[in-house]
């Protein structure tokens, strides 16, 4: 008899913490699901976020300026800029960038640095948006 009641309190409280567990699973989708429809990113990248360079040769570097503006209701700040490969470097304003104000991300490419053939380099824009980063691409062919 204690053996079934030990039974009975073990499959009660395991019921429990997996009825607790779908709640949290929906709650988390319903949150994701929310920030997609509300907290579209405050980073506008005004033109294209893909610059394609072209045929360039194996010691050429390339500069390219992505003009972005801050869509948001806040105050812009980006943290970072990381890239795929230490051929590329970008440069990002420091300073805030202001609700429906504009500055400039740029992206050097330097094809010494690198491979010949097809380039696509990605720039992962950090910010205090909890969304997802923005992406920039600069992409082209590199030959000897």
């Amino acid at each position: 008899m204690k053996s079934k009641c030990i039974v009975v309190i073990a499959l009660f409280f395991l019921a429990c913490k997996a009825d607790r567990n779908q709640d949290e699973e929906k709650e988390t989708v319903y949150q994701l699901n929310r920030s997609e429809d509300v907290n579209e990113s405050p980073i506008k990248v005004l033109g294209s976020s893909t610059y394609d360079f072209g045929t360039i040769g194996s010691d050429a570097k390339i500069k390219h300026t992505f003009s972005i503006r801050n869509m948001g209701t806040e105050p812009l700040i980006i943290t970072n800029a990381i890239t795929t490969c230490g051929c590329t470097v970008a440069r990002y304003p420091k300073k805030p960038v202001l609700t429906n104000h504009t500055d400039s991300v740029i992206v050097e490419f330097d094809a010494s640095e690198g491979d010949a053939g097809f380039q696509n380099k990605v720039v992962t824009l950090t910010s205090n948006y909890s969304g997802p980063p923005t992406l920039l691409i600069i992409k082209g062919q590199v030959k000897l």
